[in-house]
């Protein structure tokens, strides 16, 4: 079972949090730097209210979760942005939301970031798609074919799978399980980690989501 650390210096959002979350899983409200930074607990999920980056603490803490493989950290906003919600995905962070979620959404984010994959819903998805540095393939990609290659760039444009069926002239099936199998060969597990490794792809081709 998944355990959940949550920390905001806000005691009314780790309220909301621990509400909805104990039920589910072990949570833990914690702000122990040292703790974090060496490593001490077990694998987990972070819930990291941003708030905390008005202190020098809250930095301290940031800086010691994100590149820390024991943690999975989804960062949450009071006002979330693209280019916010981007930096911070490149740094490694599995995912990106409002503060206040509704009950329902907050447990579907700890179902997929437990799965390994990355949170941000379908608008931020596009928009932070969108703000990503524009990928020019001029070149074949190692393990993709023509069409997987063309349908990967069409992804990287923030296109939906409705959008590429239609510019291609396929079904959105297909579109599908073209995705399915580009995800395999790349190892990306969805769209925003595609679009930025295809983005690097073209100074390394073995570069891995």
């Amino acid at each position: 079972m998944v355990s959940v650390l949550i920390m905001s210096p806000n005691q009314s959002v780790l309220s909301s949090w621990q509400g909805v979350l104990s039920p589910i899983c072990p949570v833990q409200s914690v702000d122990d730097v040292e703790s974090l930074a060496g490593g001490e607990q077990e694998k987990s999920i972070v819930l990291f209210h941003l708030d905390w980056l008005q202190t020098a603490l809250g930095h301290r803490l940031l800086l010691s979760v994100l590149p820390n493989v024991n943690y999975q950290v989804v960062l949450l906003s009071n006002i979330p942005n693209p280019a916010e919600g981007l930096h911070y995905l490149q740094m490694g962070a599995y995912g990106y939301a409002n503060t206040h979620l509704q009950a329902n959404v907050l447990l579907k984010v700890i179902e997929v970031v437990a799965l390994g994959q990355v949170w941000v819903n379908q608008e931020m998805m596009s928009q932070l798609i969108a703000k990503a540095p524009v990928v020019k393939l001029n070149k074949p990609l190692p393990g993709l074919t023509k069409r997987e290659q063309g349908i990967a760039a069409l992804v990287s444009e923030g296109q939906s799978n409705k959008a590429i069926a239609l510019k291609l002239s396929i079904t959105e099936r297909t579109v599908k399980a073209h995705l399915t199998t580009i995800y395999k060969k790349t190892g990306c597990s969805d769209r925003l980690k595609l679009a930025l490794w295809l983005n690097s792809a073209e100074d390394e081709a073995t570069n891995t989501c």
